[in-house]
């Protein structure tokens, strides 16, 4: 039986979903908090009414604790991104025979023609996905 945190690429795998759910539960959390204790109008809730130097102590704060877990969602995006498109065995024994070769260690795009369709589509959801947290 494969243990699920393991050091294989499995084990990155399930340390990475597990910090996706914390980051997902963090943030709806949060969430509940502020509607529950401030209301919404408009789909907008305020934290906070009050002291400037306090409200400056809450968004330093705040920025960093959505930074952290920014963070977070890009190394795991990007750990499965690297996963899905490094080869495997099979890839690779599918492709010598052809002629061609693939990138093994790195992150090549050469690797996104040559994997199988599946984990192309979903290393394909994930690029995008990512973007806006390397672009903020």
């Amino acid at each position: 039986m494969i243990q699920l945190f393991n050091k294989s690429w499995r084990g990155s795998v399930s340390w990475g979903l597990l910090a996706t759910a914390f980051v997902l539960v963090c943030n709806v959390a949060l969430l509940i908090w502020a509607v529950a204790v401030h209301g919404a109008q408009d789909m907008i809730s305020t934290v906070y009414r009050g002291n400037c130097d306090m409200m400056q102590s809450i968004s330093t704060w705040s920025h960093l604790g959505l930074n952290i877990l920014g963070t977070i969602l890009l190394a795991v995006g990007n750990n499965y991104m690297q996963c899905l498109s490094a080869p495997t065995r099979r890839d690779l024994d599918r492709v010598h025979p052809q002629g061609k070769w693939m990138d093994v260690g790195v992150q090549g795009f050469r690797n996104l023609l040559l994997i199988p369709r599946k984990r192309w589509l979903v290393w394909s959801f994930l690029c995008p996905s990512s973007l806006p947290l390397h672009l903020l």
